[in-house]
């Protein structure tokens, strides 16, 4: 199961990292943690994460600048994703500043296709629950 492999990767990297002083480094972009295109327990573990605010179309200008090799350039998106990265970041941008109708006539108005444009709309909505912080129980103590 592709689940348990993330975790168990997550898990073996927090352990060299303590075993060697260092700080596990995370990969997540902003498209992904967006999306919720992770594994919880996997791919959201790291003490550090420097591309998190960056959509995944930045992090390839970042890689292309960096002159990594074309192998790393041209890897599509991750799957759970199922469109263009460039469609769903603009999706993730319009939804973080317009209404939905807003959003929509924008998308259009950029000359994206709208079906693409309602998956990820569609997707962010129900990403939203797993990109929360976990409710917390408060156990009432009277010291």
């Amino acid at each position: 199961d592709s689940d348990m492999a993330a975790r168990e990767r997550a898990k073996r990297l927090m352990d060299a990292a303590t075993a060697y002083g260092a700080l596990a480094v995370g990969s997540l972009n902003l498209t992904e943690h967006q999306l919720a295109a992770y594994v919880h327990g996997g791919g959201d573990v790291s003490d550090i994460e420097p591309i998190r605010d960056l959509f995944q179309t930045e992090v390839y200008q970042v890689a292309a600048h960096l002159g990594l090799p074309e192998s790393v350039l041209l890897r599509p998106p991750r799957a759970p994703i199922r469109v263009e990265c460039v469609t769903a970041d603009l999706a993730i941008f319009v939804a973080t500043l317009w209404e939905p109708e807003e959003a929509m006539a924008k998308a259009a108005e950029l000359g994206f296709d709208p079906d693409s444009v309602i998956q990820v709309a569609a997707r962010l909505e129900q990403a939203a629950l797993k990109r929360k912080a976990p409710r917390v129980l408060n156990a009432y103590r009277p010291w």
